[in-house]
C-alpha cells in the first residue's frame, strides 16, 4: 500500500485541543462503516496551523478504521467523498492518499473482497488476541494491481451487481412481508370459523409475481442520470453532487413512480450513498458516458461509443415527463453546486412537511433545513433560504407531497 500513497494517521484527541482557535469538523470510527460514510453527527475540534498540512481530507482520500471489538469490523474502510470541507481526522482512522486518486474506489474494493479481508486480518491479529491496524500495518498491506482500465471495469461491474442485490432484497422483504400477513390472514379466518377461498391466496400469490424485478429499477434510475449527464457533461460546473441534486429535483418534481430511491438528510443530502455510484456503473455498462476525476477538483463524464443511446428509451418510459425533466435540466445547465444544493434541499424539507401532514410555512421549512437537517446547511445564510423559497413559488416549483420523507441522517 505504501508504494501506491502516503498512508497518514490522525489527530489525538487531549484537553489541550479545547483551548485551540480554529475549530474544524473531523471525522471519527463512528462516521466510516464499510464503503459508507454516516455524516448525521459530525463534531468539531481545535486542530493547529501545523497540523493542517497533515490532517485535512482530500476527496478520494481512503478511510480505514484502525480498530474494533469485532474481528469483522476492524479495517472497514470508505471513500471519502468531500461533501463536508475543510474536515480532518482522529487518529483512529487511518488516511490513505493515494498517488493515482481514480484507483481510489479499486483499493477499497479490493480491502473488501474476501481475500483483501484475509490480508487485512493476518496483518491485524495480535498474540493478545486483539485486532488492530497501524500507519505502518495498512503501509504492509499487498494491493493487487491490474491495469488501471481494468480496475475501473471491475468497480463498475461491483457496484452494478450490489445495486441489482440491494433491489433484489427490497423486493424479498416487501414479499415476506406479504407473505407473512397472509398467513395471519389464513389463520384467523380459519380460527374464526370462516373458509377462505382459493381466489384470495392466488390474488395475493399473483401481487407477488407482479412486483417489478430490481433489474427494472435499477435500469430505470441509471436512465435517468443518462439524460442529465447526457445533457449536461461538457459544463464544467457538472460533477457528481450536482448530479444527485438534478437528479433528485426532477424524480419529485416530475413525479417519477419507478425510482423509488430513499434519500437522506447527511451533509451533502438529499444524499443516496450509492446510488449516483450504481448509475455510473451502468451508464458504463452500456457505453453512454463514464466517470473521471478531474485534474483539479471533482468528478467530470466523458462520452463513451454509444452516448446518447438511452434517449430510445426516454419516449418508452417517461414520454409524458420528458418536457420537465428537460426543464429543469436546463435550468440548472449553469448553476453552481450550492446554488443546486439550496434548490434541492428547500424542495425536500417542504415536501416532507407536506409528507408529515404539518404545517407548512416558511419559518418551518427553515426550522427544518437550519436546525433538523446537518449543521453544514447553516453556512448559507438565512436569507437566501427565504430567497430561494419565495424564487419557488414564484417558478411553479411547489412541492405536493410525492414520493418518500427524507431519512433522518444516517447514524451508527
Amino acid at each position: 500500500m505504501e508504494q501506491l500513497g502516503s498512508v497518514i494517521g490522525g489527530f489525538t484527541k487531549n484537553p489541550a485541543r479545547s483551548k485551540l482557535r480554529n475549530r474544524l469538523p473531523y471525522l471519527s470510527v463512528a462516521n466510516v462503516y464499510a464503503n459508507e460514510l454516516r455524516l448525521g453527527h459530525i463534531e468539531y475540534v481545535g486542530v493547529r496551523d501545523t497540523e493542517l498540512a497533515k490532517l485535512l481530507l482530500h476527496r478520494g482520500d481512503l478511510l480505514i478504521v484502525e480498530g474494533n471489538g469485532s474481528k469483522d469490523q476492524i479495517g472497514r474502510v470508505a471513500v471519502w467523498d468531500g461533501s463536508i470541507d475543510p474536515c480532518v481526522h482522529q487518529n483512529h482512522l487511518i488516511k490513505v492518499r493515494l498517488i493515482e486518486p481514480s484507483m481510489s474506489n479499486w483499493v477499497s474494493r479490493w480491502l473488501q473482497s474476501p481475500l483483501g479481508r484475509h490480508q487485512v486480518e493476518r496483518v491485524a491479529s495480535s498474540t493478545s488476541g486483539l485486532y488492530t491496524l497501524s500507519v505502518k500495518k495498512v503501509g504492509n498491506l499487498p494491493v493487487p494491481l491490474p491495469p488501471l482500465a481494468e480496475q475501473q471495469r471491475i468497480v463498475a461491474e461491483v457496484e452494478r451487481r450490489l445495486s441489482v442485490i440491494e433491489e433484489m432484497e427490497k423486493i424479498v422483504d416487501a414479499n415476506l412481508q406479504r407473505a407473512s400477513r397472509l398467513r395471519q390472514s389464513i389463520l384467523e379466518r380459519a380460527f374464526s370459523g370462516r373458509f377462505i377461498k382459493s381466489s384470495v391466496i392466488d390474488k395475493s400469490v399473483s401481487k407477488i409475481k407482479e412486483t417489478s424485478p430490481a433489474s427494472r429499477r435499477h435500469f430505470l434510475r441509471a436512465l435517468l442520470s443518462a439524460e442529465i449527464v447526457h445533457q449536461l457533461h461538457a459544463e464544467p460546473t457538472f460533477g457528481q453532487i450536482k448530479h444527485q441534486k438534478i437528479f433528485h429535483l426532477c424524480e419529485h418534481i416530475a413525479e417519477i413512480t419507478d425510482l423509488d430511491v430513499r434519500y437522506h438528510r447527511d451533509a451533502a443530502g438529499p444524499y443516496d450513498n450509492r446510488l449516483i455510484y450504481a448509475n455510473e456503473a451502468e451508464l458504463k455498462r452500456q457505453k453512454w458516458y463514464e466517470s473521471y476525476s478531474r485534474k483539479k477538483v471533482g468528478h467530470g463524464y466523458r462520452a463513451l461509443a454509444k452516448a446518447g443511446g438511452h434517449e430510445k428509451y426516454l419516449e418508452r418510459y417517461w414520454p409524458e415527463k420528458l418536457e420537465t425533466i428537460r426543464r429543469l435540466i436546463r435550468l440548472m445547465r449553469h448553476w453552481d453546486t450550492e446554488r443546486c444544493e439550496i434548490f434541492a434541499t428547500a424542495y425536500a424539507a417542504w415536501n416532507d412537511l407536506l409528507l408529515w401532514e404539518k404545517e407548512v410555512s416558511d419559518d418551518a421549512i427553515l426550522q427544518e433545513v437550519l436546525y433538523r437537517w446537518h449543521d453544514s446547511k447553516q453556512r448559507i445564510p438565512e436569507a437566501r433560504w427565504r430567497k430561494a423559497l419565495e424564487w419557488m413559488r414564484k417558478e411553479g416549483f411547489v412541492p405536493t407531497g410525492f414520493g418518500k420523507p427524507t431519512a433522518a441522517a444516517s447514524r451508527p
